[in-house]
């Protein structure tokens, strides 16, 4: 990939032509003829390195031939502790290991989380699947979350079929014998470099050739609507003492009047629509997803002291990705990012704006203040892990 971001990683289509047209609509399947278009995020050495790491965990990974993923005590010790002798042999015997959010681990797969994550404002984490040759991970099933399959090694033959159910919640996952594959829709091989785009609820299974197949499988692990009507009612319940009343005496026997039910419901339906303010519900979930990220703070002991040597002449930028809300309030102006807040006086909002939203900057040449309080400003910003120095 020439770069980390949302926009590389689909092309060549366009962000813009995904969202009107696949996303949460039908697959993409993007075919390269590029292998080594993904060297930067992920190889199979550097997945070799990590499963021969001593302090590998049960929580880290899952190991699956075809069905459920296997018993845990197969591969891993009391202590949790995963015994790389043991993943090996199954390897061998076929089975596939999956690595669980190694976005959390790996920061080029961080990167590429947050590069969705910016434009798709959910969520999204990285599961590496590890296959061997002629080999099956999971039978034909679909996933309560869209996916985005990069394959960086090896290939897979795939077959994705009918929908069996239409953008399922995150409750609705797949349950084996309840549903079937439908109709094939799609066939092809997946090859290193390539790119399978599968909205929720669509089926799809897959299977290595003689080669060992290697992907990563960015989650995106949306927000439904139906879960911010849920907030909305729970948070209008509050404040309206119509919605707290009872349900009316009788409504369990026989010849209740249900259309004066349904008139009542539709009335508060509609006091909920009249009341709620959607924007301060949104304001939750933004939160939420600027909090659950952490900053980058590389060589975190050293640049500690390095802070005390920057000066009004070097120039700075706003990290990649960076989600963020600005917000000005009595008199204060705050940014907040990173689970943290920062809060400064209302004169110098501008030059947080223009630190954080701007691309490269001097830092003497932000708005609103002089060189020593441009400098302190972005200090902090470099601190926190906001901005960096270029």
């Amino acid at each position: 990939m020439q770069e980390l971001s949302f926009k590389g990683a689909i092309a060549p289509i366009t962000p813009h032509e995904f969202l009107a047209e696949y996303w949460e609509k039908k697959p993409l399947l993007v075919k390269r003829a590029a292998p080594g278009f993904y060297r930067d995020l992920l190889s199979v050495q550097a997945i070799d390195q990590v499963l021969a790491m001593p302090g590998l965990h049960r929580r880290d990974i899952r190991v699956a031939r075809g069905t459920d993923p296997l018993a845990v005590e197969e591969y891993a010790d009391k202590d949790g502790f995963i015994n790389a002798a043991s993943l090996s042999r199954l390897f061998t015997d076929g089975f596939t290991i999956i690595l669980n959010t190694l976005n959390l681990k790996v920061r080029p797969l961080a990167e590429i989380c947050r590069a969705f994550e910016q434009v798709l404002s959910i969520p999204c984490q990285t599961n590496i699947y590890y296959t061997p040759r002629l080999a099956q991970g999971f039978k034909p099933h679909y996933d309560s979350h869209d996916v985005f399959v990069f394959q960086v090694a090896g290939r897979k033959h795939w077959l994705v079929n009918d929908t069996p159910v239409e953008l399922p919640l995150r409750g609705q996952g797949f349950e084996a014998g309840l549903y079937e594959p439908g109709d094939v829709t799609m066939e092809f091989d997946l090859e290193p470099g390539d790119l399978l785009y599968i909205p929720r609820g669509v089926m799809h299974g897959a299977r290595t050739s003689d080669e060992v197949s290697l992907h990563i499988t960015l989650g995106a692990l949306t927000t439904s609507w139906a879960e911010v009507l849920l907030e909305a009612v729970a948070a209008a319940a509050l404040t309206d003492v119509e919605l707290r009343r009872n349900l009316p005496a009788g409504y369990a026997l026989p010849g209740y009047d249900a259309q004066a039910a349904r008139q009542t419901f539709a009335s508060l339906l509609n006091r909920v629509a009249e009341n709620i303010d959607v924007e301060s519900i949104l304001d939750v979930y933004r939160g939420a997803l600027q909090a659950r990220r952490r900053p980058y703070l590389e060589n975190s002991v050293t640049r500690l002291d390095g802070l005390s040597q920057i000066s009004a002449a070097d120039s700075a930028e706003p990290v990649p990705n960076l989600l963020y809300s600005l917000t000005e309030s009595e008199g204060r102006a705050s940014l907040a990012c990173f689970g943290r807040t920062i809060t400064v006086p209302d004169f110098a909002a501008p030059a947080l704006a223009h630190a954080v939203k701007g691309t490269r900057f001097r830092v003497g040449e932000l708005p609103g203040l002089d060189e020593a309080g441009s400098v302190a400003l972005v200090r902090r910003l470099v601190l926190e892990g906001a901005v960096r120095l270029v």
